[in-house]
């Protein structure tokens, strides 16, 4: 898949390799908490409120939920909330494309073994 456009970031502290293949992600767990907080600011910020039609396996990209600048707004709601950095390499769809691919990404981000 295609990275997301290049954004400028101001400071990045480290680099991770994150890159997952999968055929369908399976959300349980803590990671569907993420998904549940996820949606939540999906569907007030880009739907306005209206979440309905909302497949959290679906593009947000292909499905024109989410764009480029939206994707800024995903990013800087995740850091925020949850105290991470999403480095650049992590700027791909594999990760960010979809309510329960950032499930799966805040899951692993946030492991206990990753912040050791």
């Amino acid at each position: 898949m295609m990275p997301f456009p290049r954004v400028n970031k101001s400071i990045r502290r480290r680099t991770a390799n994150t890159s997952m293949s999968v055929s369908k992600i399976h959300v349980v767990g803590r990671a569907r908490n993420y998904t549940e907080e996820v949606r939540a600011f999906v569907v007030e910020n880009f739907l306005f409120g209206d979440g309905a039609a909302l497949d959290d396996d679906a593009s947000f990209l292909g499905t024109s939920v989410v764009d480029s600048t939206g994707i800024l707004e995903l990013v800087k709601f995740l850091e925020d909330s949850y105290g991470i950095s999403v480095e650049d390499d992590e700027l791909v769809p594999e990760n960010l494309d979809s309510v329960n691919r950032i499930g799966v990404y805040l899951e692993r981000k946030l492991s206990p073994r990753r912040r050791a």
